[in-house]
């Protein structure tokens, strides 16, 4: 095993991982699963492996829990016969949480740099605003921008790499003070994408986003600055909104009448009664499962049986998962799920706020890997986020990539 190729090539892959995932179909899942095969060879060939510290095997566990609730969900709910057609394919988006591991060890054996990673979030960033803008003008009959997949991915991915990048502030200014113009860049070319995207979730992660921002300036501005900031963030955002090229309105707009209706008793085949419709169903499907759930796959098939009983209303049976990660694994796997995706957004965090308060040095990746986190619990909570591979992919690569740069970076102090 050559570890020079082995180390160029992981370093490419990282680099363009973001850039590529978020406008090329099936590019996240492809390398997701090349770093992964590397990282076995590394795990299986390799010498002076790596060892983990007590609390990234706590994340490891974590990442394991998510894929073995929904095994012991599937195993279980397929002994009671409650599921109509298992398939191991209810597994897939699952299984791809592990190779969290082999990535880990790979880029921790590697000593891969921390400016592979801070590169690699403000260049997609800046790709996907580009994107975006230009998709805009070239093709005007685009009314949301979905790069290559979904525009409610792109919007997402768009908007945590945004705020992701101005965690690599101190790294480009220790490099020389005009590079500070590329975590800026790729802040408002990432918040610019997820605009075009019209991408309400996404837009709804922001002020929770902004609060951990508020914390992490801190160390570069006073308080009535940071508040200062704030505010001039909060006066773009409704100009931005008076403006009708963002599409802002029309997309915020209508949610407050369709809100009305529902609760006037009118279904409407809108997003908003849909929405609710689905949360509603996945909530009475947890109710009567409450510990491991129904089991996976189960959701559509049972929601259209409480739909020809007269229990719920069509709309509910529009979608194959109800719009939220919470309620989509509370219907599939109970509790026993829900803690399982508390906990893999919760152990990284807590790894994440634990470098932060320990280690000046790694102050930046911890707070790039609250936004990473903290961004997609807030996804979760209008959209099964993990039930595409390419949020997945992503996922499991930051996570991977900023525990081992740390880790490295920790060890060489």
């Amino acid at each position: 095993m050559n570890n020079k190729y082995l180390y160029y090539s992981t370093c490419f892959l990282i680099l363009v991982f973001p850039s590529l995932c978020n406008l090329v179909r099936h590019s996240g899942s492809g390398t997701l699963a090349l770093l992964a095969l590397m990282g076995f060879s590394v795990l299986l060939f390799g010498k002076n492996r790596p060892s983990l510290s007590k609390h990234e095997k706590w994340v490891m566990w974590a990442f394991a829990a998510y894929f073995g609730a929904y095994l012991i969900s599937f195993i279980v709910n397929g002994l009671l016969l409650s599921i109509s057609d298992p398939r191991l394919k209810y597994l897939d988006h699952e299984f791809r949480f592990l190779f969290v591991f082999p990535i880990f060890l790979l880029l921790r054996h590697l000593k891969v740099p921390s400016g592979i990673f801070w590169h690699s979030i403000t260049i997609g960033a800046i790709v996907a605003g580009g994107y975006a803008f230009c998709s805009h003008f070239l093709l005007p009959g685009e009314a949301r921008i979905k790069g290559g997949y979904h525009s409610i991915a792109f919007g997402d991915l768009s908007l945590a790499m945004a705020f992701m990048s101005i965690a690599s502030i101190d790294w480009y200014r220790n490099k020389h003070h005009a590079y500070l113009i590329l975590p800026l860049a790729a802040f408002f070319s990432g918040l610019t994408a997820s605009v075009m995207s019209g991408t309400r979730g996404a837009w709804i992660a922001a002020p929770v986003l902004l609060c951990v921002l508020f914390v992490y300036s801190g160390k570069y501005f006073k308080v009535g600055t940071r508040l200062l900031m704030v505010g001039a963030f909060c006066i773009v955002a409704v100009a931005a909104y008076h403006i009708p090229a963002t599409n802002i309105a029309q997309r915020l707009d209508p949610i407050r009448a369709e809100l009305e209706a529902y609760a006037q008793g009118q279904r409407h085949p809108t997003a908003t009664s849909e929405r609710i419709e689905g949360w509603k169903a996945a909530l009475d499907i947890f109710l009567l499962n409450p510990i491991v759930g129904a089991g996976p796959g189960t959701f559509k098939p049972l929601v259209k049986a409480m739909v020809e009983e007269g229990t719920h209303h069509e709309l509910a049976a529009i979608y194959s998962k109800p719009h939220s990660s919470y309620l989509s694994i509370m219907s599939d796997c109970g509790l026993l799920g829900l803690g399982a995706l508390l906990a893999l957004f919760g152990m990284p965090l807590w790894l994440a706020i634990k470098q932060i308060k320990t280690s000046r040095k790694v102050w930046d990746l911890g707070f790039a890997m609250v936004l990473l986190v903290v961004a997609f619990a807030q996804f979760a909570h209008t959209e099964a986020i993990f039930s595409r591979n390419v949020n997945i992919s992503f996922y499991v690569i930051m996570v991977a990539a900023l525990m081992a740069i740390t880790a490295n970076e920790k060890a060489a102090e």
